[in-house]
């Protein structure tokens, strides 16, 4: 589809996506709504899919210009063949999955929650530790006071998730 048949919306979620810094200045520039969420796939807004690709002068931007931190996804990943539920995450959880230890540390800075549960009680801890990216669990290990790297996800009342709080194995 040509960008001329896409919502200003579409195209800065879409430069957002592919880490073009230039387009989502423009395409805000231009009256883009920065919360605006991808609905054919988990509810993304510009911030969560930059958080989850890595690009961190994107997320700075959309930061700066004042993106909902914690915005979530509203979804699952109907794609995914193990049936990853993406409901409630947001752009630290994504960051965490996907190891973007420059980006979880951008997010913290601006506020980010990293005690934060998804519907399935993961945290991004809990996410990071689930993909064995062990610089993103010492990043989260070290905002969250616990040095040592004694667990410190999950909530008393929440169903815990199937993630295996360890690095080992």
């Amino acid at each position: 589809m040509m960008a001329w048949f896409r919502s200003k919306e579409q195209n800065m979620f879409i430069a957002a996506k592919n880490g073009d810094l230039a387009g989502v200045q423009m395409y805000l520039d231009r009256g883009a709504n920065i919360e605006w969420k991808n609905t054919g796939w988990v509810g993304e807004t510009a911030l969560y899919a930059a958080s989850k690709r890595g690009h961190v002068a994107v997320v700075n931007e959309l930061l700066r210009r004042g993106a909902n931190i914690h915005a979530t996804t509203d979804k699952r990943h109907f794609m995914r063949s193990d049936a990853l539920d993406c409901d409630a995450w947001t752009p630290l959880h994504a960051a965490a999955h996907s190891g973007h230890v420059a980006v979880i540390e951008c997010l913290l800075d601006a506020g980010a929650d990293p005690t934060r549960e998804t519907l399935d009680c993961s945290t991004a801890r809990s996410l990071a530790v689930e993909e064995k990216h062990t610089a993103v669990v010492d990043a989260l290990d070290k905002r969250l006071g616990n040095p040592s790297g004694a667990v410190v996800d999950g909530a008393q009342d929440c169903v815990p998730s199937s993630v295996e709080l360890t690095l080992e194995g």
